[in-house]
């Protein structure tokens, strides 16, 4: 079926237009974020909207009539600019006259001049990235509409007019995504400065010596001068998650219009492309396959190196004592040591920091083994199955095994799609079925290959602790039932012990002990990504890229029909 240019033009400059009102509509709306107080304890825990320029609540307003007794209030919704107080942090005369005012941001008493109201640096660059993707939505339906309208005399303006949109369209997609990205980022983030909280005493002792409440640029601020790595991290944890008890927040309408605005934009991107295929025949498939091959080859390397490496995630103490930082990958968790080297039973010296791996394996049992199991849980990786108890099981973790089927799945789709267009280069196919599997195979397989592995580092994100609380005990307070005797747990075992004495420990109990665990394992240890889920990263971006390519293939080999 012939496809009129006219028709894709027309229906890209109605996509186009749709998506710009829909991005102007989020741009000037005021409901990109909502913080809403689970239980309001004061006359400021309100209901606040966040937007790109204001941050807005309901308020009663009182309006003075002749004559009437009763005045009426009339709640309305109120905004103001979206600057925070911001001031020289290491002035304490500054500190506190700054401190006092600061929430007089943008009101109409105003803030002394040593006290600068300005936007989070997220916030403008959320702004720009906004007003970047109206300049270049602009210019595609200009450039859409020259082409309806305009008939090239050369082949130069020919091709401009033909790329121009899927090149503007291109950089306005990525705006609006890192866009919506920063949005999912920092959700919480204008909450962290609009809200005040006071921090436990008895967690945080140098801090229980001021009476101020602090927002989080005045927690920052507070620790540039006490300068304690360890009891800052902890500060930031606890005033995060009082945040999330006492706050609900979650992205409002103004952030729905923008996703809409994306969502239409891509169609538009995807009717840019097909223009510009079908236009530009004078581009040689061979280079496309040439390109595709290259990227492809790069992307399964780096894939296989991140497969076979043991640092997907590292994670380290922050407590004392000080312990080597452990990295886990598919396959293996290493450490590191100090080795004494042995020679016909002589110490001939230390060797330090040498790296020591075995396998991510953990002891899994029912609770009906819990009590043989549990003593020997730490030797899975040094003892073989054959010796371990009936009922003891050495196995790797759930989400490891997907992440292991995963990676294994991606690197046979990537070779099978690197083959497929190898043979799109040497082989000359001579029936419909060839044409078909050597047009389409190389799409399909990179496309899967894509899915699977995203979905890998999603696990990988989602995931991120998970060995942290399966490789180390966690004595819990919760469980003892003596103040003397405190039991350690790791995740597996807690679960176990709750089900094995259900009886005496109820579930609200194992709750309790589990958020305990947690707890603890937030506030002792941190977990970062290692350089082979860097390595994995960049593999999904090149294999992402080579999907678009192999899709021109495809597209390139019907433009006949266009």
């Amino acid at each position: 079926m012939r496809i009129k240019a006219v028709l894709l033009v027309t229906l890209a400059l109605f996509f186009a237009i749709t998506g710009l009102i829909f991005h102007f509509l989020a741009m000037f709306s005021k409901r990109w974020t909502v913080a809403i107080p689970r239980q309001p304890r004061g006359p400021n825990d309100q209901i606040h909207y966040y937007s790109l320029w204001t941050r807005c609540q309901y308020s009663n307003t009182s309006f003075v009539i002749p004559d009437i007794s009763s005045q009426p209030n009339i709640e309305n919704f109120v905004c103001r600019p979206n600057t925070y107080l911001r001031y020289d942090i290491n002035n304490e005369e500054i500190s506190k006259k700054c401190y006092l005012s600061r929430h007089q941001c943008s009101s109409i008493i105003g803030v002394d001049p040593d006290c600068k109201c300005k936007y989070l640096p997220i916030t403008q660059i959320q702004q720009w990235c906004c007003i970047l993707a109206a300049v270049f939505l602009l210019f595609t339906i200009f450039s859409l509409y020259l082409r309806l309208i305009a008939s090239p005399q050369n082949a130069s303006a020919t091709l401009l007019l033909a790329l121009a949109p899927m090149a503007l369209l291109t950089i306005a997609l990525l705006l609006m995504i890192i866009t919506m990205i920063l949005v999912g980022a920092y959700l919480r983030r204008n909450e962290y400065e609009d809200y005040d909280m006071k921090l436990p005493k008895h967690i945080f002792p140098p801090l229980s010596i001021l009476s101020e409440t602090f927002n989080l640029y005045r927690l920052n601020a507070f620790f540039k001068n006490y300068k304690d790595p360890i009891v800052h991290r902890n500060a930031i944890s606890t005033f995060k998650s009082i945040h999330e008890e006492r706050f609900h927040a979650r992205i409002d309408w103004s952030a729905g219009a923008e996703i809409v605005a994306i969502l239409v934009t891509l169609i538009t991107y995807i009717l840019s492309i097909i223009l510009a295929v079908a236009q530009t025949m004078q581009i040689r498939s061979v280079v496309l396959v040439t390109l595709a091959l290259f990227l492809g080859i790069a992307a399964l390397v780096l894939h296989l190196l991140a497969m076979c490496s043991p640092r997907w995630k590292i994670t380290k103490r922050d407590r004392a004592p000080i312990m080597a930082p452990v990295s886990y990958g598919l396959w293996q968790r290493c450490e590191y040591a100090n080795i004494t080297i042995m020679k016909q039973g002589i110490a001939l010296g230390i060797r330090p920091n040498v790296q020591i791996c075995r396998p991510n394996r953990y002891m899994r049992y029912s609770s009906d083994n819990f009590d043989t199991c549990y003593h020997i849980r730490r030797n899975c990786p040094v003892t073989e199955q054959e010796q371990l108890p009936e009922g003891c099981l050495c196995r790797y973790l759930p989400s490891a095994k997907g992440l292991q089927w995963l990676t294994v799945l991606a690197a046979i789709f990537l070779v099978l799609g690197l083959l497929l267009l190898y043979l799109k280069t040497i082989a000359s196919p001579q029936n419909d079925v060839a044409v078909l599997l050597i047009g389409f195979g190389p799409f399909i397989c990179f496309l899967l290959a894509l899915l699977l592995m995203s979905t890998a580092l999603i696990l990988v994100g989602t995931y991120l602790r998970r060995d942290t609380y399966e490789d180390y005990t966690f004595p819990l307070t919760s469980v003892a039932t003596d103040a003397k005797d405190v039991q350690g747990f790791d995740l597996h075992s807690l679960r176990n012990y709750a089900k094995r004495y259900e009886s005496k420990f109820t579930h609200d109990q194992y709750v309790n002990a589990e958020n305990e665990l947690r707890t603890d394992a937030h506030t002792h240890y941190h977990t970062t990504i290692g350089w082979a889920t860097g390595f994995e990263i960049i593999a999904t971006v090149l294999v992402f890229f080579v999907t678009a390519l192999t899709f021109l293939l495809v597209q390139s080999s019907r433009s006949d029909d266009m």
